[in-house]
């Protein structure tokens, strides 16, 4: 019921990318791929409903994706970061008024419409075991979560796309980007590494534009 009503109010899917373990998705190399449903892409699989930390995604209780929270504007997300610098994520189930998510738009832009689009903006999030998200397991809970949704040559596809940075089964099981590790865009060669993670369970996380 919760899925159906996300619809409803406007919110798409929670999809994967799955990649051969030590294959990193390359959005750059084939960006507009990742709308078709189980299309191999560089030793990559899209799986639809893949993301399990949605409930847009796997059929279970917790709560949406920072994307989908921004999209109904349920949630402070951090927009259009376009600067280097240290950066703080709220977890995303508090209730406060706190940035619980960072847009970062990356690559070339179009206009279309009057609107200026981008080959892809990443939205990072954290999650703690807490509400109805608690049992999330400390693979998540000790890194930041990072989703992609592209552009397709008109909009931007309708689904959020989860990278499944750590990617060593056919799962989406240990996707988080955890303390010390850094994912490097390959647009343009911006890169997010996660810091540390304060006494507030918030993660601090670096930002560096080229």
């Amino acid at each position: 019921i919760t899925h159906e009503l996300g619809h409803t109010y406007g919110a798409g899917h929670s999809s994967a990318i799955y990649c051969d373990p030590g294959i990193p998705y390359n959005p750059s190399q084939d960006p507009f791929s990742i709308v078709y449903e189980n299309d191999a892409i560089n030793d990559c699989i899209r799986a639809e409903y893949g993301n399990n930390y949605d409930v847009m995604g796997h059929p279970r209780l917790g709560h949406m994706s920072a994307r989908w929270k921004d999209t109904l504007s349920w949630a402070s997300v951090e927009e259009n970061v376009e600067n280097s610098g240290v950066y703080t994520i709220a977890p995303l189930e508090l209730q406060q008024n706190a940035i619980k998510g960072l847009k970062i738009p990356a690559g070339k832009t179009y206009s279309q419409g009057g609107n200026t689009f981008y080959d892809a903006i990443y939205y990072l999030e954290h999650r703690e075991s807490m509400g109805f998200d608690k049992g999330l397991y400390e693979n998540i809970t000790n890194g930041v979560i990072v989703s992609i949704k592209s552009f397709d040559g008109t909009d931007y596809y309708w689904n959020d796309t989860l990278l499944n940075i750590n990617r060593t089964t056919g799962n989406s099981g240990n996707p988080a980007l955890r303390i010390g590790q850094r994912y490097v865009d390959p647009f343009e060669g911006i890169f997010f590494e996660v810091l540390n993670k304060s006494a507030t369970k918030s993660m601090n996380v670096s930002i560096r534009f080229p």
